[in-house]
């Protein structure tokens, strides 16, 4: 039974990844601010003592190293929902401060405490709007928002080696069935009438992953001694803006209609975050396959069907 400590686990991929590790029979350090949600009281009461929280508020915040002595592991999903609100001065500062002030505390406490493994989460975004295709290997050196959002955020996690082994999960867009970015792009109450098109020509790749994957994968890197570095975490069915649209209609009942709005009508609506659905990256998670990891979807017709289902 290996000891987790969780940042950052209250948000979609934390409570998959909370659950997934409590049925995997792992004991869990989980911190929260300053309120516990329902469902992880309940499951804390439930594991007897192996699911246990501590309050601690982020950021440059002391951070209760106590809590987290002895664990094997700690994994980091904190910081502030890129999708949620217009990028404004103040939010890229919130956006930049959630993760990288947030990264250099557990960094260090990883150092001091003796953590073994330190998993960052961080996104595929960093290799830049005009990436196309990319493994791990690829150069980091994408100049948009999000790109140096994630070196900087990686270059925080990297405070805790040598003596850390520390693991940068490069995340796609999380598939799930409820609150991911797929409700943006299938919402729940859209008439089925309605069709789904394409953005900007469709042409762009878009790297994704199921909540399910993300979640193992990310206790896979906690626990394989294997996993270090970057990672690509992402499905092996790369997918392009349009193919992904056309699979997206077929679950959902929806029809595909080929012709949607183009780059600079989205730039003008979007601003900035544009760059979410206009970046052209095509991830390959090269590592992930050499260390012979198994996607439960790894098919982004069945992951759909998973998540949407015409029924």
């Amino acid at each position: 039974m290996t000891c987790i400590a969780i940042v950052g686990g209250t948000g979609l991929v934390g409570r998959a990844l909370i659950e997934t590790a409590r049925a995997q029979g792992h004991r869990l350090r989980i911190a929260v601010r300053s309120h516990t949600p329902d469902w992880l009281l309940q499951l804390s009461q439930a594991a007897a003592g192996d699911c246990t929280t501590f309050s601690w508020q982020g950021g440059d915040a002391p951070f209760p190293g106590d809590e987290v002595r002895g664990c094997d592991a700690l994994i980091n999903l904190a910081g502030a929902s890129i999708g949620d609100g217009r990028w404004t001065a103040r939010r890229r500062e919130l956006l930049r401060s959630s993760r990288i002030d947030t990264t250099v505390s557990l960094a260090a406490i990883c150092r001091d405490a003796s953590i073994p493994v330190l998993v960052n989460a961080s996104g595929v975004a960093i290799y830049g709007l005009h990436a196309g295709e990319v493994d791990e290997e690829a150069p980091a050196h994408g100049e948009d928002f999000l790109a140096q959002l994630a070196q900087d955020w990686e270059a925080a996690a990297l405070q805790a080696a040598p003596t850390t082994r520390v693991v940068l999960l490069r995340l796609g867009m999380v598939l799930s069935g409820q609150g991911s970015a797929l409700q943006r792009i299938v919402p729940p109450w859209l008439p089925r009438f309605v069709p789904l098109v394409p953005l900007a020509g469709g042409r762009q790749g878009l790297p994704w992953i199921h909540l399910d994957v993300a979640a193992s994968m990310l206790l896979a890197a906690a626990t394989d001694a294997a996993w270090r570095g970057a990672v690509n975490g992402v499905a092996p069915d790369v997918a392009t803006n349009a193919a992904f649209t056309r699979a997206a209609a077929a679950a959902s009942g929806h029809f595909y209609f080929p012709l949607g709005p183009p780059a600079l009508a989205l730039r003008v609506a979007l601003g900035r975050q544009a760059d979410l659905v206009l970046a052209d990256i095509r991830a390959i998670p090269k590592r992930a396959q050499a260390w012979n990891f198994a996607w439960r979807w790894p098919n982004l017709a069945m992951a759909l069907e998973n998540c949407l289902g015409n029924s």
